[in-house]
């Protein structure tokens, strides 16, 4: 399939469906000695940008591996068929999911409030359109025992959750059983968010995006998602770049962010420019950062590519 073709599929299947993938993206050594780089460098330095950061967010703005991984071809490719010809990456997360974890609640997100009363993205057009997609990076063998990704395909197109109720953090590790699964959201819950008390996600519906090393799977956040939970003895790797379309304002108004518990000053932030031009003045806006050549070994031709 030509590229013309291959994208004129992908945007077809993710308008109707809200997913693309999966799809290689690293090949098994890139992603082996990818992966054992990036958790050294987090080792070594654990904050990034932000003074606390205990879940590692927006590492693409200070770990130029990160930064190569959120301007990858094969990622923006896709992303480029979801969300059109200009795009900023506005978040990146590294999602570890240890033995015996509970799995992620089903929920859905817009403008992603995230529990704060006000929205992290608003959109100056195309309100009620797509414009954001996850790019979900496998480091190591997914799959369901180890809490794979799990979606319900075309639940993008209606809203199950009003996420701009406000929810009580109940602590990090709070969770519930729901039909024999241990299911969270990292402190908070959905439930008193359903614009339908009594609606449920029909399990029959639901799509495993079990990924093999190197494989990714792009989505919109409108999409019904969540993860099963980690029933096996080994940690789930993964890593999330977050994108949305260029009109988009990220934080608009906001001195800070708070996240699962953390709150993060927005003085050192950043949107990235991965696809096409900044066409408006709402978001500070940075480049990619350069590969050092010591780096760009990990990675055979890929950063002398771009």
């Amino acid at each position: 399939m030509t590229a013309t073709g291959q994208r004129e599929e992908d945007a077809k299947f993710f308008e109707e469906f809200g997913y693309i993938g999966p799809f290689d993206v690293l090949t098994p050594d890139e992603v082996q000695k990818i992966g054992a780089n990036l958790r050294r460098q987090v080792r070594l330095s654990p904050n990034g940008i932000y003074p606390e950061n205990s879940a590692n967010h927006d590492r693409h703005l200070d770990l130029p591996l990160a930064s190569w991984l959120i301007s990858h071809p094969t990622i923006l490719g896709r992303i480029e068929s979801a969300l059109g010809t200009d795009v900023l990456c506005w978040r990146s997360s590294f999602f570890p999911k240890m033995p015996g974890e509970a799995g992620t609640e089903w929920h859905q997100a817009n403008r992603f409030y995230e529990f704060e009363g006000k929205p992290h993205l608003f959109p100056t057009k195309n309100e009620n359109g797509v414009y954001d997609a996850t790019a979900w990076l496998a480091l190591n063998r997914v799959t369901k025992k180890n809490a794979c990704l799990r979606v319900i395909p075309g639940s993008h197109k209606k809203q199950y959750f009003d996420e701009s109720r406000p929810v009580q953090f109940e602590g990090r590790d709070a969770s519930m059983e729901v039909k024999g699964e241990r299911l969270g959201f990292y402190g908070y819950s959905y439930e008193g968010m359903k614009l339908d008390p009594n609606w449920a996600p029909d399990p029959r519906q639901e799509c495993a995006l079990e990924l093999e090393p190197g494989q990714c799977v792009i989505f919109t956040s409108r999409l019904l998602h969540g993860s099963y939970p980690n029933r096996s003895e080994d940690v789930r790797l993964g890593f999330a770049a977050r994108y949305c379309c260029e009109y988009v304002k990220v934080y608009p108004d906001a001195e800070t962010f708070t996240m699962f518990g953390d709150t993060m000053p927005l003085d050192n932030y950043s949107t990235v420019l991965t696809v096409g031009e900044a066409r408006h003045d709402h978001n500070v806006v940075s480049k990619p950062l350069p590969l050092p050549a010591a780096e760009q070994k990990l990675v055979g031709m890929g950063a002398a590519a771009r």
